[in-house]
């Protein structure tokens, strides 16, 4: 009977040994460092990552799949020595280095008694204020297409502008960012100047 019990005895006491080293803070620690693991975040650490489980080093919690951005804006043309206009554009661009963005741009320009076709191409630097924050400077050349309609005729004229801007870009989701333009100075040469403040609106998607 004793030489029955003591096998059990001993497969017990391995079993409870085995049970406390895979409950032990060691095993933990080295199960979660393994390769495709991850460690839960403390509620106050996931809330700063942004709600996400897999916030990891200094990389922006709202990173991009890509360095693409398609964005639709809309905004106003108050002008000076030029007809006051709302304005709705479509953008296409692309960043470098996460640091340095080109983009092409096509505008549409409606006022009274004028209509605007533009196209341009606008360069810039992004200075990242937050994880969440970011600023665009930079500036856009290009040339505009403007209908005007007098009060006897029509004509086409063209003329050629140039654009200093500020905007602020702040990332709603993985690949929605809220565009804010505040400060957008636009000048057009057509033989004389004209001039327009051009405060905007959009929604960017990146990809």
């Amino acid at each position: 009977m004793c030489a029955r019990g003591v096998p059990l005895l001993t497969h017990a006491l391995l079993a409870l040994v085995a049970a406390t080293a895979a409950a032990s803070p060691a095993s933990r620690t080295a199960a979660e460092d393994e390769p495709g693991t991850h460690r839960a975040l403390p509620a106050e650490a996931s809330e700063r990552c942004g709600g996400e489980l897999r916030c990891l080093d200094d990389r922006p919690v709202l990173a991009p799949p890509g360095p693409y951005q398609l964005s639709f804006e809309g905004g106003v043309a108050i002008g000076f020595f030029y007809a006051t206009h709302g304005v709705a554009r479509v953008n296409f661009g692309r960043r470098f280095w996460d640091r340095l963005e080109v983009e092409a741009t096509f505008q549409l320009g409606l006022g009274d008694g004028m209509l605007s076709l533009a196209e341009s191409a606008r360069a810039g630097v992004l200075l990242h204020i937050s994880r969440r924050v970011e600023l665009f400077l930079g500036w856009r050349v290009g040339y505009a297409h403007v209908h005007v309609d007098l009060q006897a005729t029509s004509l086409w004229l063209g003329a050629l502008w140039v654009a200093l801007l500020a905007e602020v870009r702040i990332a709603l989701t993985r690949s929605k960012v809220l565009r804010f333009a505040p400060i957008v100075a636009t000048g057009y040469w057509n033989e004389i100047w004209g001039f327009t403040l051009d405060p905007s609106l959009g929604l960017g998607f990146r990809f």
